[in-house]
């Protein structure tokens, strides 16, 4: 071999073959490893970025799961939490007055009678029906409280369930995102360290099969370092091919677990549905119910009996109202008190009860009242249609008309309204009372002795029966210890 071949052999590296000249096997057996040497150089330079990107972009596996109360919100990745309750749930509304709540002594801003009097708040009444009108409609509106709060419950826990299923949605999918990436990184360094083996192999094959007798020192010490780099970055680059084989089992984990949480999350949501539905249906049963309970409870108060006498409240306060708005009227001067009132009401009507009825807390009776046809017969006097029936609904004849029976020709006269709410109406026994009360002046002004009564009593209906009967039951009402309504003395 030439001097001159011997040293183009031995050119820099780096240089390039002479024109028309072969290069030696020394420089053939470099080129490959080399080329390798180049990869590795960027990968080394590169590898770490790489890894450490990845590391920090994959989540850890999970040391808790999320748990199925809803409250405590997701513990996984990406989780936010559920949103806060709104506060417990409104108590139902008290049900309503007839007319409105009392204002002042029973009646409301309107003028109208929606309570009793405040002077009868010591009367004694017995309230057998009452107390169990009241116990029902309570123990109606605490089934109605408590289905409210289960459904309050059911919403928040599902308001919380679909907030967490959405944070457990978006890991999901982040996680899915995660392991597809590592996927393909996992897939690039498995070819890396692929490429690495054959380049090392190949370059070991070169040194081992095709020795170089003319390789200087430096050449070899090259050499050595450039297998050394390759050997190397190989390390590093399987390093981490198992950083992310390890990474992608973990993901994976998390993967597993996310959804074993939106399993039960699903499952949650599907029996706080359910729950809802059924908390939903007992609100719609016992909000049905009340109406009646609370109807029922207005009448038995306004019912309840009066010290275990047959006079309900409200007729009681219907009288007493009566008596003390005539007795302090200038125009009657006439002294009155409830019970001469009380007399005539139980005589007429049964305070209001003829028929099956009663009088509602307002005073307006269940059942219209409406006396016989007054034809004549059965001992009575003729007296022809008044009104074209429109009190007493016949237009041929007419007939006493409500609690306090009057015929329509006198309610014409007499007819007044107590009640408040701007109607003289014989149907309500504080109408009917006031009327009566002012008729009952009209014949005497003192109607607290027997002689005034009995005059007066002889002027609503003229049977010394009747005068006799209404007098006994009146002074019996008298007895009762009701504080007195006369405002004349």
């Amino acid at each position: 071999m030439s001097s001159q071949h011997r040293r183009i052999e031995r050119a820099p590296l780096s240089g390039s073959a002479v024109p028309g000249e072969m290069p030696s096997r020394g420089r053939r057996r470099h080129g490959p490893i080399r080329v390798v040497c180049t990869i590795a150089a960027v990968c080394a330079s590169t590898l770490a970025v790489g890894v450490d990107a990845v590391a920090q972009d994959v989540d850890p596996a999970p040391s808790t799961t999320i748990a199925e109360t809803p409250e405590l919100g997701p513990t996984g990745p990406e989780a936010t939490p559920p949103p806060r309750s709104a506060g417990p749930p409104s108590p139902p509304p008290a049900p309503p007055a007839a007319t409105g709540e009392p204002v002042a002594d029973g009646r409301n801003e309107r003028g109208e009678v929606v309570g009793f009097s405040d002077a009868l708040a010591s009367v004694e009444v017995t309230s057998d029906r009452f107390d169990l009108a009241d116990a029902a409609l309570k123990q109606a509106m605490g089934r109605l409280a408590a289905a409210q709060a289960k459904v309050a419950d059911a919403t928040t826990r599902a308001q919380s369930l679909a907030a967490t299923r959405a944070a457990l949605d978006q890991s999901a999918v982040r996680a899915l995102v995660r392991k597809a990436k590592l996927d393909r990184m996992k897939e690039v360094f498995r070819r890396r360290v692929r490429d690495f083996a054959v380049a090392r192999l190949v370059g070991r094959i070169d040194d081992d099969v095709y020795p170089d007798p003319n390789e200087t020192i430096a050449e070899a010490l090259e050499r050595s370092h450039e297998g050394w780099l390759v050997d190397e970055t190989s390390r590093q680059a399987q390093t981490a091919l198992d950083h992310m084989q390890e990474a992608g089992r973990a993901q994976a984990a998390v993967l597993d677990s996310l959804q074993a949480q939106i399993a039960d999350n699903t499952a949650d949501a599907t029996r706080a549905d359910r729950d809802n539905g059924a908390a939903s249906s007992d609100v719609n049963t016992a909000t049905a119910e009340l109406p009646a309970l609370t109807t029922e409870r207005q009448l038995a108060r306004a019912n309840t009996l009066v010290g275990g006498s047959d006079l309900p409240l409200v007729a009681l306060d219907a009288y007493w109202r009566a008596a003390q708005a005539a007795s302090s009227d200038p125009k009657l001067a006439c002294s009155i008190d409830w019970w001469a009132l009380a007399g005539i009401g139980r005589t007429e009507s049964n305070h209001g009860r003829y028929a099956g009825g009663e009088a509602a807390p307002d005073g307006r009776v269940t059942e219209p009242i409406y006396g016989i046809a007054l034809d004549g017969s059965r001992g009575t006097a003729v007296i022809r249609d008044s009104d074209k029936g429109a009190l007493d609904g016949d237009p041929g004849i007419d007939r006493a008309v409500g609690v306090m029976q009057f015929i329509p020709s006198t309610w014409k006269r007499y007819g007044a309204d107590l009640s408040g709410d701007g109607i003289a109406d014989p149907q309500n026994v504080y109408d009917g009372a006031l009327s009566a009360a002012r008729y009952l002046c009209a014949t005497s002004k003192d109607l607290v002795n027997d002689a005034g009564l009995n005059a007066a009593y002889f002027s609503y209906n003229h049977s010394l029966a009747y005068v006799s009967t209404v007098l006994a039951r009146s002074r019996a009402y008298q007895q009762l210890g009701v504080p007195s309504a006369n405002r004349r003395g």
